[in-house]
């Protein structure tokens, strides 16, 4: 880096602000959107492993009406917002919910689900 000043330097892992700073709303915007299941679409991936790691749809409607927002929402490579949602099931592990909400036509893509621990 010789020669080269701070502004010089390659960004990376450079995060939308603009997102970060809508995670609220994007909280609320999911928790409404899952109250409507048929607004709600499950990609082949996140039915593969629903099955394989024991998720049934009440479950992952349920993380998406209760749980809360894990970390930063970020932007998927189609330019669609995303967001983990998570939720500790009572008494038991907790289960995260890889979500792409798709506006403005206010519907959620359930992308993959998971176990946190």
């Amino acid at each position: 880096m010789i020669g080269l000043t701070m502004t010089d330097r390659p960004r990376q892992k450079v995060v939308d602000i603009g997102v970060v700073r809508e995670a609220g709303r994007l909280a609320r915007l999911v928790r409404e959107i899952a109250e409507t299941t048929e607004k709600v679409f499950f990609t082949d991936h996140a039915v593969r492993r629903m099955r394989e790691r024991g998720f049934s749809d009440a479950d992952v409607y349920r993380v998406l009406r209760f749980g809360s927002l894990q970390g930063d929402p970020w932007i998927e490579p189609e330019g669609d917002k995303a967001c983990k949602v998570v939720m500790v099931r009572r008494g038991d592990r907790t289960a995260g919910v890889i979500t792409i909400i798709i506006e403005p036509d206010g519907e959620l893509v359930i992308k993959t689900v998971e176990w946190e621990d």
